[in-house]
């Protein structure tokens, strides 16, 4: 199953599309809320995720936001993986609670950066 929570309608409506096209109705849902919100929603729902992907705008304070929240949470399963993409001058912490920094990778002014939940 697949969360995708996306605050741009034009973005929403091209997922959605995507989504139709590729017959994928059954396995996507599709949300428009604040990350923290979502997050928030996530835990009162019991919903756990294998793979968590946050790609806020690159110069809101959001990223950090939804790292610790997260980690606070504890909404990963076991060996859960959270991933962060970010503007390369950005720096994130080795560790945040119950999550540990594994790997970054650059991709020009783009960075990965990949939080392994630790059991």
């Amino acid at each position: 199953k697949v969360i995708i929570n996306e605050k741009n309608k034009l973005f929403i409506r091209r997922v959605r599309d995507n989504i139709k096209e590729f017959n994928l109705e059954n396995i996507v849902d599709i949300t428009s809320l604040e990350a923290q919100s979502f997050l928030k929603k996530a835990l009162k729902d019991n919903k756990r995720f294998d793979i968590i992907f946050a790609d806020p705008p690159y110069q809101s304070v959001e990223m950090e936001k939804v790292l610790f929240m997260i980690s606070k949470l504890d909404i990963l399963n076991d060996n859960g993986v959270l991933i962060l993409e970010h503007y390369k001058k950005k720096n994130f912490p080795e560790r945040v609670g119950i999550l540990e920094l594994t790997k970054q990778y650059r991709y020009g002014d783009t960075m990965l950066t990949v939080y392994r939940k630790v059991v």
